[in-house]
């Protein structure tokens, strides 16, 4: 059974469509979100697959070997990046010797300067240890919740999308069942086109981590660091995590800066380094070089990140833009929802 042609919507229908559509994506995000990376997988697997293929590679060998190259890529990265950090543990104990110094001192001023001595501190950072101790234990099982939900996604995703390039004709052949006769002719394009415009997505990606690397790097060069580059591209890499992962990657840097120069100054200076970069890169950089290679207007950017983080979190901030500007493709290719491409259009005006 196929479902009928689409008809023009009224203005009252359009908002109940929007808020039946966000309620679906907020309750189904357990189904939605490692579907939506499977699909996004698959579209960075399918050309290499496509190239084995070509060449009379069997599809099972050129999948595995599509997903091969892939995580062995990735895995290289993640590899450089461990090395790097070995790099800098030895700094470790010598950390661990200023804090407690740091510490001494600020124990040693309270004592000296308020009715609080030695003894009552070091009961409260007791009791203080204790109260800790019974809040990790409570929500140790969460942790382990958190850890297997963890390790059941990074397993399912690439499984779904393994299956999808496995049986892509019968995907393709269930979709033309969907859809009227009269749209069969669009489907192709659009799927070499969502294709085409996620990996101009990766490309904006990777256009950003390098600037903010850059950025990154500059900055920590002109505070001395001896390690600045390597703190620069392993921060960039990080903000691939919004929100946490510019605090992971400052880490480090602030605690050399901190080592070297014997003083709150220059941490306080990484700081600042990186909360203009991340500024700059979160204003600037990112809707600029990700909006224009998805051809989707800033505006359209800016509230596809804010509604993908509102409704499925860090996940939704990363999977939004790329179905966003998929949206915007099936848009164009239909006369109905003119209206939502020229909303998402980046051309200064809108098409008649």
């Amino acid at each position: 059974m196929k479902f009928p042609a689409t008809s023009t919507l009224s203005w009252y229908q359009i908002p109940q469509v929007i808020v039946f559509t966000l309620v679906l994506l907020y309750i189904g995000k357990p189904f939605f979100i490692p579907l939506g990376f499977s699909v996004l997988l698959s579209f960075i697997l399918f050309p290499i697959c496509k190239w084995f293929e070509e060449r009379k590679v069997p599809r099972t060998w050129a999948i595995s070997l599509s997903f091969l190259i892939v995580s062995s890529v990735l895995g290289l990265l993640l590899l450089v990046i461990l090395y790097q950090l070995n790099t800098v543990g030895d700094k470790i104990p010598v950390l661990f010797d200023k804090i407690s110094q740091l510490f001494a001192q600020i124990q040693a001023f309270i004592a000296q300067n308020t009715p609080i001595s030695l003894e009552q501190q070091m009961l409260w950072l007791q009791q203080s240890a204790q109260e800790v101790a019974k809040y990790i234990g409570s929500s140790l099982k969460g942790t382990i919740g958190i850890t297997i939900d963890l390790f059941i996604f990074v397993v399912l995703v690439p499984f779904l999308s393994i299956l999808f390039l496995f049986n892509r004709e019968k995907f393709l052949a269930f979709i033309k069942h969907l859809l009227p006769a009269s749209q069969h002719k669009n489907i192709l394009p659009i799927l070499h086109s969502s294709i085409t415009t996620f990996y101009s997505y990766i490309k904006g990606l990777l256009v950003v981590y390098v600037i903010v690397a850059i950025l990154n790097s500059i900055g920590l060069l002109l505070l001395g660091l001896e390690n600045a580059v390597f703190y620069g591209v392993l921060t960039a890499i990080l903000t691939v995590i919004p929100y946490f992962g510019i605090l992971i990657g400052a880490l480090l840097p602030i605690t050399e800066a901190w080592l070297v120069h014997d003083s709150l100054w220059y941490p306080l200076g990484v700081v600042l380094v990186f909360m203009a970069v991340q500024y700059i890169e979160a204003n600037i950089i990112f809707p600029i070089a990700v909006g224009h290679q998805l051809r989707i207007n800033t505006f359209a950017t800016l509230m596809a990140l804010l509604l993908g983080g509102l409704i499925w979190g860090a996940s939704g901030m990363v999977l939004f833009l790329p179905f966003t500007a998929i949206l915007k493709l099936v848009a164009d290719k239909s006369p109905d929802l003119q209206f939502i491409a020229d909303l998402l259009d980046d051309s200064p005006t809108a098409k008649n």
